[in-house]
């Protein structure tokens, strides 16, 4: 199935859900999805007049399961309106998920960056993508999509939750991983957003545990999806 027609049964699923939903112990002051499962936020920007919160979701079931990203805005964090779903596991590099990530604005379009996964003989294969909206409702997958497809020699394949910001004219990428039962943030760095999107060039271990944050069993791998970061 296309994309498009993956949001629409999706969104179809959460209509039929919210449904059934029993109204009495919904939470009124902090945000909730519709229906079903929801977690990590993934996204959070201001855009069109509106904050923008994305988040991690299942619209199948009350469970973690197919990763989609959910969709909701605001104008003062007390009223909220849901939005259809913004991003569904479609494409070969993202079937298995799309996992957490981030949200910026750039030649102004709403730009999501994400981990897209797929599981390949059992293990997960994660890369790096891009979705791009000029509504901040409707979004469209990068056709350049993995923009970065494997992980370097300082992560492993625990490599995922692209944290994106712009530091004066350079754009800075922070990812979760981890090597040898340690919990690394890779740091990738990319000059501009153009047409073809931004070129990450090879990354530097931004960040390393030591003391008692440095062991297997706390810190690996680290997710980054909600590091902020002072580049050098």
């Amino acid at each position: 199935m296309k994309h498009r027609q993956l949001l629409e049964r999706a969104n179809r699923s959460l209509v039929e859900a919210a449904a059934l939903v029993d109204p009495t112990f919904r939470l009124h002051y902090h945000f909730m999805a519709k229906a079903q499962w929801m977690n990590d936020p993934s996204g959070l920007v201001s855009y069109g007049g509106y904050y923008h919160v994305f988040y991690q979701h299942n619209p199948y079931a009350p469970r973690w399961g197919s990763m989609h990203w959910g969709h909701a805005r605001t104008k003062d964090f007390l009223s909220w309106e849901h939005l259809p779903v913004a991003l569904a596991p479609s494409e070969e590099y993202d079937l298995d998920g799309c996992f957490s990530g981030s949200a910026v604005v750039a030649d102004g379009q709403m730009q999501l960056f994400y981990t897209g996964v797929r599981e390949v003989k059992g293990k997960l294969v994660q890369v790096q993508c891009r979705a791009l909206s000029s509504d901040g409702i409707h979004f469209r997958k990068d056709p350049l999509n993995p923009l970065i497809s494997t992980y370097p020699p300082e992560g492993s394949q625990d490599f995922r939750d692209p944290k994106v910001w712009r530091w004066g004219e350079a754009w800075f990428m922070a990812l979760g991983s981890g090597q040898g039962g340690r919990g690394k943030v890779l740091l990738y760095i990319g000059q501009s957003f153009c047409a073809g999107g931004v070129l990450w060039e090879w990354p530097r271990k931004a960040m390393e545990p030591r003391g008692r944050f440095g062991n297997a069993r706390t810190s690996f791998p680290w997710e980054a999806s909600t590091a902020c970061w002072s580049p050098p």
